[in-house]
């Protein structure tokens, strides 16, 4: 549940070079999750967006520019709310503007086909921005479209280290105070990373984001598993095995539901009037002690079950033998042999 009361008053703007390129770090970040998941998604931070937020009855508008104006939604917030208030209490930007609002996140990447995430390597947390497809081994079939970065001290100076391919080469861009200064590129990301001579105990294939197993499914599916049909895709490749939706029969109506997901999914909701006034959130286990009669749990919903493209078999000997004083580890020795 969000901790302030946000609007959205603009979307922004979604900008190739800034959200997609060397500096694109900068312009997406993390929330704090309590999964156990091996990667974190990033959410974006759009130019021009613009919010409205309710702190201690007045209205903060807050507006997303490309400038020096404040190096933070934190520095710029808490300045102002210090002024207007005469505190000395710090914010969270991001809060205020809303990042902790699973509705807020949605309508942000609501035109974005690949989610950005980062994970650990080492001490080096690498960022995916987008994901290519090539039949090319070399490139753990990655391809053209592909980048990925991270931040290391190079030489002594905090250094952005931009990967990406093209139609033949994989190349790696070193950027330094905002400018690049050299280019490495070879045939495979192993090969053109020993012509950076660092960080060595990591091979190429780990240090461009190729071998953490999100990019080695994301890379082979094409798509991120989001919503059901997206997991029958994702499974209708393998041998005799379907899937089917077990929902359970939540009402949702005008004055009651039963949520399955978003931040009050597990509550029943009730308000006396239909379309008016706020909703009554109710744990289950403190209706039981209110109840009169027993609380029915929901029956469950079945859809027909996905048809998988491949039958599962298993091959047969083409050899037909009557054993008889020979054992089986005699038996697969005598095949072993003849073949």
């Amino acid at each position: 549940m969000s901790k302030y009361k946000v609007t959205i008053v603009l979307q922004g703007e979604l900008i190739q070079n800034l959200h997609f390129g060397p500096y694109a770090k900068y312009w997406w970040i993390s929330r704090p999750t309590h999964n156990d998941l091996t990667y974190t998604f990033l959410y974006l931070i759009r130019l021009g967006m613009k919010t409205i937020t309710t702190v201690n009855q007045r209205d903060f508008i807050i507006t997303v520019v490309q400038n020096n104006f404040e190096p933070s939604s934190s520095e710029a917030i808490t300045s102002i709310y210090q002024q207007a208030f005469s505190t000395k209490t710090r914010l969270d930007g991001l809060l205020v503007m809303g990042y902790d609002d699973s509705e807020i996140y949605k309508m942000l990447l609501s035109d974005i086909y690949f989610h950005p995430y980062t994970f650990k390597i080492g001490n080096l947390n690498v960022i995916i921005f987008e994901i290519g497809k090539l039949n090319n081994p070399d490139w753990n079939y990655a391809g053209k479209g592909y980048q990925s970065s991270f931040v290391y001290n190079f030489r002594k100076t905090r250094t952005i280290f931009f990967q990406e391919f093209n139609n033949n080469n994989a190349i790696v861009r070193i950027y330094q105070n905002f400018q690049e200064i050299r280019i490495f590129h070879d045939t495979n990301p192993n090969s053109v990373w020993s012509k950076i001579g660092i960080l060595v105990q990591f091979t190429g294939s780990m240090l461009f984001g190729l071998e953490h197993e999100r990019t080695n499914r994301r890379v082979c599916l094409g798509f991120d598993i989001s919503q059901g049909s997206d997991i029958e895709l994702a499974i209708e490749g393998i041998r005799r095995i379907s899937v089917a939706h077990l929902k359970p029969e939540r009402t949702k109506d005008k004055t009651s539901e039963w949520p399955c997901d978003g931040d009050y999914a597990g509550y029943i909701r009730a308000r006396a009037i239909p379309n008016i006034g706020e909703w009554n959130n109710f744990l289950p286990a403190k209706l039981e002690k209110l109840k009169k009669k027993e609380i029915q749990k929901p029956h469950l919903q079945v859809t027909q079950h996905s048809t998988p493209k491949s039958p599962w078999f298993i091959p047969l000997l083409h050899k037909s033998v009557v054993i008889s004083h020979h054992s089986t580890a005699d038996y697969l020795q005598e095949l072993s042999e003849e073949k």
